[in-house]
């Protein structure tokens, strides 16, 4: 299983999924994303994802459902 960013900090996980393309990231994108955090089976995880392109509408609703952090605006400057 492969993460484009992984750390640990005072017992909590921070999973970084980061999308570098031309088009918005896609629900099916997030949900990817979330599945493969839940099948590892990381504990206290916060979990963020950047898309230089921004995400769809549905992409970002399920951000939110799934507490996923859009941090693309840090790095799209």
């Amino acid at each position: 299983m492969e993460f484009d960013f992984l750390g640990e900090e005072n017992k909590v996980v921070y999973v970084v999924e980061i999308k570098w393309r031309n088009k918005p990231a896609s629900y099916r994108d997030v949900a990817n994303f979330v599945d493969k955090v839940k099948k590892a089976g990381i504990d206290a995880v916060k979990l963020y994802f950047i898309s230089k392109s921004g995400f769809t509408k549905q992409a970002d609703e399920l951000m939110k459902m799934e507490g996923v952090m859009d941090i693309s605006n840090e790095f799209n400057q």
